[in-house]
């Protein structure tokens, strides 16, 4: 497979930075009793700081992406049953964090979500990660979101992800339910075990393949009022380690219920199922 891009090495780099140092934050604690009184407070203090930055950051993120609270009101009764959602999702427009360089740009984007995408990748992972990760781990993690909104349509997939999305058109999407005849494919799909198999899946699965009626690839033109399927498939790289929140294997339905004068769409979300994540061997 080709080497991932230089955004993607940073994250991993991040990730494995922020993993040393919450082993020694845990060993710290283990062996607090032989630490001085002035340096458990300043440890206490960056702890506190940290935390703050982090509210913060994810606070101004979290107001540009949300979808408006009118869309809230409107499918509330829809909101309080388990696993769902609403979300909000921008064209790619070229603005990530980091690539603003003049005026022009700026002008251009900012305004927008200075996260990796400026708001136009997406996943449903997202909902399910813990609050104890520290900052640089989320925005890692929402760096390698699996759907992602561009030249109009979702594109769907990473790396590491095998994602399958089906448009169902505009079927109701509160009666898509696992016995539906639209997730019967997902369902039954069963993803490869090696990186070559997945490589092969991928691309039958942009070309398209049709079952039961439907259409189901790597992308699809996004539509308002449509109802979508997704299976996302977040592989488990073996090497003797548990899988985590992030490697699951996913059955969604959403549907875009608005479009905002930005550009962006809103989309109500079910989750349908999850299991664990499929080991991927080398």
């Amino acid at each position: 497979m080709n080497s991932p891009p230089q955004w993607v090495q940073r994250n991993e780099d991040a990730r494995l930075r922020q993993a040393e140092q919450m082993r020694r934050g845990n060993e710290a604690e283990r062996t607090r009793t032989g630490v001085s009184e002035a340096e458990k407070g300043a440890i206490l203090k960056q702890r506190k700081a940290d935390e703050l930055e982090k509210t913060k950051t994810l606070e101004e993120i979290n107001n540009v992406l949300a979808a408006p609270e009118r869309y809230r009101i409107k499918y509330a009764e829809f909101l309080k049953a388990k696993n769902t959602g609403i979300a909000r999702i921008f064209p790619d427009r070229g603005c990530d964090k980091g690539m603003i360089v003049d005026v022009k740009e700026l002008e251009r984007c900012g305004d927008t979500a200075q996260i990796k995408g400026a708001g136009s990748i997406y996943s449903f992972r997202l909902t399910e990660l813990p609050d104890y990760l520290p900052l640089q781990l989320i925005l890692s993690y929402i760096a390698e979101s699996d759907i992602h909104f561009i030249d109009g349509k979702f594109v769907v997939g990473t790396e590491s992800i095998l994602d399958i999305i089906g448009d169902v058109g505009e079927t109701d999407l509160a009666s898509i339910t696992l016995d539906s005849e639209a997730i019967k494919f997902l369902k039954s799909y069963k993803p490869g075990n090696t990186a070559a198999k997945m490589k092969l899946q991928k691309q039958t699965l942009a070309a398209g393949v049709r079952s039961d009626g439907y259409l189901y690839s790597s992308s699809a033109l996004v539509k308002l009022n449509d109802t979508y399927v997704l299976r996302s498939i977040a592989f488990f790289d073996h090497g003797g380690y548990k899988t985590s929140f992030w490697n699951t294997d996913h059955l969604t339905a959403f549907k875009v219920v608005g479009q905002e004068g930005d550009g962006s769409f809103i989309i109500l979300w079910k989750k349908l199922a999850q299991k664990d994540a499929p080991v991927l061997r080398k």
